[in-house]
């Protein structure tokens, strides 16, 4: 290496010191990148669990509305003209 670089002794220590560091540096940043990975996998699979989770829910809860008896508790289902109708003949 010496005589290929044209570097002495002490620059050839330099030289491999520097390719170990190179190599070490190489090593942490495939290990924060595969984490960071990792860690994006698994916020996107909450995300999706919890969307799921939402539309099983929503469609649970639309299920249990038309299950509902027209004439549920004593409230009829009414369009909003007839609502308005009633509130000025109350009047």
């Amino acid at each position: 290496m010496m005589d290929e670089l044209g570097v002495n002794l002490a620059g050839v220590e330099v030289i491999l010191r520097m390719a170990e560091r190179i190599n070490e540096l190489q090593q942490q940043v495939e290990k924060t990148t595969s984490t960071v990975e990792g860690a994006k996998g698994g916020r996107k699979m909450r995300q999706e669990k919890f969307t799921e989770q939402a539309q099983e829910a929503l469609a649970a809860s639309q299920e249990l509305v038309r299950q509902l008896p027209s004439d549920s508790m004593g409230c009829r289902a009414h369009s909003p003209g007839t609502i308005d109708a009633a509130k000025g003949a109350g009047r």
